[in-house]
């Protein structure tokens, strides 16, 4: 069962905040044009489970949502939670697919650049046209 948490949307710092028992949790992100990239994932290791990351990413989500942007989640967490939850799906742009561990857009990359597997780290999404 999920529950919409109380979320602040500090467009100074560019990150969505909760406040769990005095400790901060945020998201970070990118707004360019009708697009947010979620970039960053953090909770403090003392108030980490897996209920409060699921109803965070939700509530930022659904704010999102509200507010009729896309989204682009660069954040390893944030695209794990797309992946799993299959009902925010339509609110990626056009050409940007959800893929699992590896993606697409990496693999190409790589195999093309003669690259090690791991050199993309950050963005976990992949693009098709």
């Amino acid at each position: 069962m999920s529950e919409t948490l109380s979320i602040n949307d500090n467009d100074f710092l560019r990150q969505f905040e909760l406040n769990v028992d005095g400790q901060l949790a945020k998201i970070e992100y990118s707004l360019q044009e009708r697009k947010i990239f979620l970039t960053k994932y953090v909770v403090p290791d003392n108030i980490q489970c897996p209920e409060l990351e699921n109803n965070f990413i939700r509530s930022v989500f659904e704010n999102v949502q509200e507010r009729k942007l896309s989204v682009v989640p660069t954040s390893p967490k944030i695209a794990s939670f797309i992946r799993k939850n299959k009902e925010f799906r339509e609110l990626l742009p056009v050409g940007v697919i959800i893929c699992g561990s590896s993606t697409w857009l990496e693999d190409t990359l790589s195999a093309s650049l003669s690259l090690p597997a791991d050199a993309f780290l950050s963005a976990k999404f992949c693009m098709h046209n």
